[in-house]
């Protein structure tokens, strides 16, 4: 069971508010909302601020009765803290002078001093305010109904994050899910409504069955393109011999007539003509004899000279690298305990400064003295290789490193 207070204002016959409270609670009422009710318990007029010197008379006065003075915007709000919890879950009813209650059958008289009651569970009872407010209480027991109430109450970190993998975990089950797709549902036959239906669970659309059509249906579907005609002129065309002098035996026989015209081929501006007659070539004696004429010689072209050849390109490296100056290879202890002699052989790329800045293993010996050679090489100085204009020139030099023990 659960004790409580349930607290009920009226301002007439008009209920304002009405609230429950534990009887753990402290209830403070007043006449505005600094107060936990509102419920004005005694009238001291509007715009008591403390600023005049009665004001502050007043305020002096009502704090002496036990009256809480609270200011809000400018103005003094005048309360009490009826209700207090006491040892043992009892509850104690704290009356300010002036002020007076009925408790049950019991009634509280107005008295000059502040005075506290217990009150007794159950009861009921009602403080008469200001004007016609008044403001009603009961006391009484309610079952509890807990069922989490024995659990721990979790931080707000820990709530944030169980609430985030919640979150989480839905997240990647709205993942997992297959939606599928829209379908439109028809309602009325002929009419297609905006609905569209979610289908969670996938469906399986059967499978289209396929019809064979026959050959000579889809021969005839076939577009075939028609063959191109070459566009052939048309021979004139003539008229036969035969065609022309066809006899018939038609009414209108035709009359073939034949006219004889001589024509004068003579040039009337030429020479007269030899009575003799012109000479007869054919005749003996006449014969020319024809000389054949050679044709006129072509000229023919020399053919260009041909193109000198260019002159080989001058050597790239006139002037070999020299050495200058090479560090003394240190002997690794390791390979001299174990008594490794040989020849490294190194390739040494330089630059124009002279100096080493690459250098390769043609042929090595062990990778400990191949890096001790290396190492010493690096430090290697030459001078650098020239053209043959006398310029420096990046090369390349071959060294070879002996390592050799001394006999003891």
């Amino acid at each position: 069971m659960t004790r409580g207070l349930e607290i009920t204002v009226l301002l007439g016959p008009e209920i304002i508010s009405s609230r429950w409270f534990r009887a753990s609670a402290t209830i403070a009422v007043g006449d505005s909302h600094l107060f936990d009710v509102l419920c004005p318990l005694i009238g001291v007029g509007a715009g008591v601020s403390g600023a005049s010197p009665d004001d502050r008379i007043l305020v002096d006065r009502l704090r002496a009765d036990g009256y809480e003075i609270r200011p809000v915007r400018g103005v003094f709000s005048v309360g009490h803290t009826l209700f207090r919890p006491a040892p043992g879950g009892r509850m104690l009813l704290s009356l300010p002078a002036g002020l007076g209650a009925r408790i049950g059958e019991e009634t509280l008289a107005p008295g000059t001093q502040a005075r506290t009651h217990e009150l007794a569970f159950p009861c009921s009872g009602e403080i008469v305010g200001d004007g016609d407010w008044r403001l009603r209480f009961s006391a009484h027991e309610v079952p509890a109904f807990a069922p989490f109430a024995n659990l721990p109450r979790p931080g707000f970190f820990s709530q944030a994050l169980l609430y985030g993998l919640v979150l989480v975990l839905g997240l990647l089950g709205l993942g997992f899910l297959d939606p599928g797709e829209f379908t439109w549902e028809e309602l009325v036959p002929g009419t297609c409504h905006r609905m569209a239906v979610l289908q969670l669970s996938p469906q399986k659309r059967p499978p289209r069955p396929v019809v064979e059509e026959p050959v000579a249906e889809r021969l005839s579907n076939l577009r075939v393109a028609s063959r191109r005609r070459v566009r052939e002129t048309p021979r004139p065309r003539t008229p036969r011999p035969s065609q022309l002098l066809r006899a018939s035996a038609s009414k209108n026989p035709v009359r073939l007539t034949h006219t004889e015209h001589v024509i004068d081929l003579t040039d009337p501006d030429a020479p007269p003509e030899d009575p003799d007659g012109p000479p007869e070539l054919d005749g003996p004696g006449n014969t020319v004899p024809v000389v054949p004429v050679a044709p006129p010689p072509m000229e023919t072209m020399a053919p260009p000279p041909p193109l000198p050849m260019p002159p080989p390109p001058p050597p790239r490296e006139a002037t070999p690298p020299k050495r200058v100056a090479f560090p003394q290879v240190d002997y690794p202890e390791s390979a001299r305990h174990l008594g490794i002699e040989g020849k490294v052989r190194l390739l040494l790329h330089i630059d124009r400064d002279g100096n080493v800045y690459k250098v390769e293993v043609l042929a090595g010996l062990h990778p400990t003295l191949d890096r001790a050679a290396v190492a010493a090489a690096k430090s290697a100085r030459y001078e650098p290789a020239k053209d043959t204009r006398g310029r420096p020139m990046a090369s390349t030099a071959t060294v070879t490193v002996r390592f050799e023990l001394e006999e003891e």
